[in-house]
Order: structure tokens, then sequence, then C-alpha cells
């Protein structure tokens, strides 16, 4: 499929009275084929998922604010530094791996950096490169739990050392699974689950007084080129689905703040906004987690080291 050029595509944003902007960006020059190893979520089906929730049934529902983002709850940022998943199709692993993170913050003030890797190559998923889902994701950091990052290197999987080298290579050969001494010591886990649905009050409520969620959405060729603004989609084909983190929403903007994992030189340093509705985003499940527990001689690592390790 022809690349929809970004003079056409800021024509049609006209058009239509779009809320965002776009323009040329190191995914939008991908080929179709290495687009789609930026995705990486399974195809959802319609959310008819019963709600976990953390109020008891019949219980009032407190108000959610007007507007939540964890980067600046209260004055502070709860939200671990942007990654890539380059060539992985790894979306789910470093979406449920950046809320357990933020969770570990937000419950136990401390900053982890865990393991995309181990995550997605070692657990139930396995050492290929395919989609997954976050509930399936979720249940492995609650079993089996996820370690820390320099326990397992993300470049560490991929031949060469090189996250990049399925845009332009085939498997075999796969991403591997490194072995880890004594992983389970090095483990974070959660305890609980909380799969709302499509319940956008419960997500909401969750958002305000508990921390991010997981969220997957349909994605369309426009949205590669996205540079700015509140996203909906005005162009191209469905490429696929992706998994991301919902760090806040505004119902002045009528919209959800996410997280990427296509690195900071994407959108506004790695981060987008989506009207409420678009894209299936309200239509497929939302999770979030709490609970989290740390390994017995984790202290995890201070703010400046972890920006410095994560760029």
């Amino acid at each position: 499929m022809k690349n929809l050029s970004i003079d056409e595509l800021k024509t049609k944003l006209s058009h239509h009275n779009a809320t965002w902007e776009a323009k040329e960006t190191h995914i939008s020059l991908r080929s179709d084929e290495a687009k789609k190893r930026m995705l990486g979520r399974t195809e959802p089906h319609l959310s008819v998922t019963f709600p976990t929730m953390f109020f008891e049934a019949g219980a009032t529902l407190p108000d959610f604010d007007q507007e939540v983002d964890w980067r600046n709850r209260k004055g502070i940022n709860h939200i671990t530094s942007v990654k890539s998943q380059e060539s992985s199709q790894a979306c789910v692993s470093f979406c449920t791996v950046g809320v357990t993170e933020s969770m570990a913050h937000i419950e136990k003030n401390i900053w982890l950096d865990l393991s995309e890797a181990d995550q997605h190559y070692c657990s139930s998923h396995g050492a290929i490169n395919s989609g997954w889902n976050d509930a399936e994701a979720f249940d492995q950091i609650k079993s089996r739990g996820v370690c820390d990052e320099a326990s397992f290197l993300f470049e560490t999987a991929f031949p060469n050392n090189d996250p990049k080298y399925y845009f332009t290579n085939p498997e075999p050969p796969h991403p591997v699974c490194r072995t880890i001494p004594d992983r389970k010591s090095k483990a974070v886990k959660i305890t609980t689950i909380s799969n709302f649905g499509s319940n956008q009050a419960h997500i909401k409520n969750h958002l305000t007084y508990k921390g991010p969620v997981s969220a997957t959405f349909a994605v369309y060729n426009d949205f590669f080129s996205y540079s700015s603004g509140i996203y909906h989609n005005v162009s191209g084909t469905l490429t696929g689905y992706h998994c991301i983190m919902v760090v806040g929403y505004s119902e002045a903007n009528q919209c959800w703040i996410c997280k990427n994992s296509w690195g900071s030189a994407w959108g506004m340093a790695g981060y987008f906004n989506i009207a409420y509705g678009q894209c299936m985003i309200d239509d497929n499940e939302k999770i979030g987690i709490s609970g989290v527990i740390l390994p017995s001689h984790n202290k995890g690592i201070d703010k400046a080291k972890l920006s410095k390790m994560l760029q």
C-alpha cells in the first residue's frame, strides 16, 4: 500500500477540521510490514467482560476527577520514561510492564526499570515475535512476576543484539529467552488485576484513585504520522491493533492521555491524546492493577539514574 503523502494527509486533516497535526515520522516512512511490527496486540473482541471493581457491589461510586494525568498527579510524576519496542511486536509487554512500574511508584514510592524481554519472551507468550493480549500478560506478572531490566536487557533478546533486526530480516532466527540466575528473587509481582471491560465510569474512577490502565485500539495508517493534538482517524486502512498505557484523561477535551512504546521522538515526546470513542478504544477492555510485591532486596533506582538508563 502506497503511503499517504504528508501533504495529502494535511489536506484531509484540514477538510475534516481535525484537532491534531501530522508530520513525517521515523515510523510513518517505514514499510507496511515494518509498521505492523510496531503493533502487536492480537485482534480484540468487543468487551463483554464483567468488570472486576475495587468498589463493593452496589456501592455509590465517588466522583471521578474532571482531569487526570499521572505524569503530574498532585505535583508528582509517577510514570517511567518512554521506551521503544522497535521490531519486537511486544507492545503488550511494554504496556503492562509500564503500568506495573508506575504502580510501584504510586504504591511504594520506588522507581523500577523492569524487563520487557523477560515479560515477552520468557513467559507463556514464548520466544517469538507475535501478538499477545494484556489480560494474559498481567496474569503472567501476577503468577511468575517480571524481573529487572538489568538482569535481561531488551536488546540481548535479538540477533546481533539489534532490536531493529526484524525490520529488515525474517524469522527465524527467533528472539531468545535468557536464563536469569536466581530469577525468583528478582521478580516483581502484583496481587490484583481489575478488568473494567468498557465501563467508562469505573475506568475513570480507577484512573482518579488508583493509577494508569492498559488499553487497546485499532491503528489506521494516518496514526503513524501523528505529531500533536487529539487524534481521530481521517484516512488510511486498518494496520492492526495496539496496546498502550492510559495515564489520564480530560473531560474538557474529551480524550484519553496515552503513553506509547515507539520512543520519545514520536508524537508528543512519546505520548498522544486520542478522542473518546475513536478506533474502538472505548469498545475494548481496559485493565488496571494494584498490590505490587517487591523482591525483599529490591531498593529500586533513583530517578536520575532511571532517566539516564532509558534515554
